[in-house]
């Protein structure tokens, strides 16, 4: 008792001792393992000499190609990744051999940034230099997204049993690609990041164009699935030359097909004022594709009363052929989700809502069942799409944040300007180039990333690359 009365009566705090002498019993953390030195530098390349006994057959370590080394700049540590092994001299009369490891610098830790990693070096380290394979904790500086916005989607290839976390902001504030060859996974990795985003972000606003119906069975209960059965997509909300190209398109409708679109966009200005009689909307602010309702009966009406004036039977017969073309198209049950209705029934802001799941009601994902969508009206069907949704993110200036995912993007943003509808390419270029400043961000998803419209492309500063076979389709993405 009085050794115990003593020790208390000194001071000490038990606590205190306790800690201390655990803290002194855990192993310090392994020293990292030498690999070599580095002998040439070029930009952000390295070339180093590996050690043979750390190394090589029997060695103390593996090393890679995919391996994380890193290297030290006086208080800097510079991070690279190794993209080659090469023995260019195999052993031969006995002469050893010599080890090269490429290199390319990925980041580094400095004291100004009080350990956390960025991307790209201020300083390169010198001829010489010592290479050390990372540690486990420097894995983990790099690849940790403290910040709560960083989504769980794997992991590390260099550390298996460490989580791989990408940036939300970081991967979608400026756009994402994820591109691979037929089978590689693209599908799935695209449901996993909506899954992990869904799971983060209940009350996301996601879009996701899916072109063979192959996505709704991911998504049961947290998505709202429109197809053309479901989907209603009024032809008041196309643009002039949208409507024009389900109108005439590539069929032969001879010398008729100029003069029909010419009166056509003569008739629907006059037929949106007359709608917007019905519902006192100022007139005067009513023009070609003001995306107001009007009547397709309405421009038919216009359109045998003009037959009535007509004195050239050229004008007559593209006025003739024009109305045959609406009253067909009204008659054609697949094209119901456009033309299907009596009367105009919807407004701008059921549209939108629907779309764009305002309110969540949770379900935050709206995937566009496209599969069953009449494949001589698809582009104009996805240049609706693309430019309402831009559409809808400028009018809210970003109030609700919107991901579009544009599965296979190739073919309706094709790189050839000979190929696709001109007015698809401009919506998904303008959501590329100026959405995310209306928090409108793109999901560019292809097996043929040297197809698509390098415009767009050059957007994406995040690519998720799957197995490439076709090197051009690898230059592409290195590009």
């Amino acid at each position: 008792m009085e050794d115990v009365q003593s020790f208390t009566d000194s001071g000490a705090n038990v606590e205190t001792w306790i800690l201390e002498a655990a803290r002194d019993a855990t192993p310090p953390a392994p020293a990292p393992t030498r690999l070599g030195r580095i002998v040439s530098i070029s930009g952000l390349s390295l070339v180093a000499q590996i050690d043979p006994e750390t190394c090589g057959a029997g060695g103390t370590a593996e090393l890679r190609k995919g391996e994380i080394v890193r290297m030290h700049c006086g208080a800097h540590r510079v991070f690279g990744m190794v993209t080659g092994l090469s023995i260019p001299m195999p052993e031969n009369d006995g002469r050893a051999e010599l080890y090269l490891a490429e290199i390319e610098l990925v980041g580094e830790t400095t004291p100004e940034s009080n350990g956390r990693f960025n991307r790209g070096v201020s300083r390169h380290p010198a001829l010489g230099e010592i290479l050390f394979l990372a540690t486990p904790d420097d894995l983990e500086t790099i690849y940790n997204f403290s910040c709560g916005a960083a989504i769980a989607i794997g992991t590390l290839h260099q550390a298996e049993d460490r989580r791989a976390y990408a940036s939300v902001d970081g991967m979608l504030g400026k756009h994402v690609a994820m591109l691979g060859s037929t089978g590689s996974g693209k599908s799935c990795a695209v449901a996993l990041l909506l899954r992990r985003l869904l799971d983060r972000h209940a009350r996301a606003h996601i879009v996701l164009l899916d072109m063979h119906g192959e996505y709704a069975a991911a998504f049961p209960n947290r998505a709202e699935v429109l197809t053309p059965q479901t989907m209603d997509l009024p032809y008041w909300l196309f643009t002039a030359d949208e409507l024009a190209e389900i109108i005439v398109g590539n069929r032969d409708a001879g010398a008729h097909a100029d003069e029909a679109i010419l009166l056509l966009k003569e008739l629907i200005p006059a037929a949106r004022r007359a709608y917007a009689k019905t519902i006192q909307f100022p007139e005067h602010l009513v023009m070609l594709d003001t995306p107001t309702p009007y009547a397709l009966r309405e421009v038919i009406r216009l359109i045998e009363e003009h037959m009535g004036r007509f004195d050239k039977s050229q004008p007559l017969i593209a006025a003739r052929w024009l109305k045959n073309r609406l009253e067909t198209l009204r008659a054609d049950t697949r094209f119901g989700f456009m033309f299907g209705g009596i009367t105009v029934r919807d407004t701008m802001a059921d549209i939108m809502r629907r779309m764009f799941r305002i309110p969540v009601d949770g379900k935050p994902l709206t995937i566009v069942d496209l599969s069953g969508v009449p494949s001589e009206v698809l582009n104009v069907v996805l240049s609706v799409l693309c430019r309402i949704t831009f559409d809808f993110a400028l009018w809210s200036r970003g109030e609700h944040p919107i991901l579009l995912v544009c599965e296979e993007a190739h073919h309706y943003v094709p790189a050839d300007p000979k190929s696709g509808f001109e007015p698809t390419k401009n919506a998904v270029a303008r959501i590329a180039k100026e959405g995310r400043k209306y928090g409108l961000s793109l999901a560019i998803v292809s097996q043929r990333p040297a197809e698509i419209d390098p415009t767009i492309l050059s957007q994406c500063n995040t690519v998720v690359a799957f197995r490439i076979t076709n090197a051009g389709t690898r230059t592409s993405c290195a590009a």
